[in-house]
């Protein structure tokens, strides 16, 4: 699954493109956790809008991500949310664990003047 990583003002914007499967799940979880120990921002925004295939493993890579941010004192935002990936999350009674963010006009109005 290709991670591709940006600063966007206040924000460290990680935006995911492919599957998110068992298959790649434990890189996600890894890459994310290096991102936490590299990166001197404390709000990351995960970019789920362009995810296809998931699994409950990959959204528990998500989870688990989440939890190691908040051990390091970050935060991870949601950001747009596939249709499908939202649809699971709601399945799996987990997407009010996340703050979402759900369009560009949402992140922007974020961002200080």
């Amino acid at each position: 699954m290709p991670i591709v990583t940006a600063e966007l003002g206040p924000f460290f914007l990680v935006r995911l493109t492919g599957d998110l499967t068992i298959d790649n799940a434990t890189d996600l979880a890894a890459n994310m956790g290096k991102l936490f120990t590299v990166r001197d921002r404390r709000e990351f925004v995960l970019d789920l809008s362009k995810v296809g295939k998931t699994d409950a493993a990959g959204i528990g890579a998500v989870i688990a991500s989440a939890a190691v941010a908040r051990g390091k004192g970050h935060r991870i935002y949601l950001f747009s949310p596939a249709p499908h990936v939202q649809k699971q999350m709601e399945t799996q009674e987990i997407s009010g664990l996340f703050p979402l963010i759900e369009n560009e006009p949402d992140l922007v109005s974020r961002l200080p003047d």
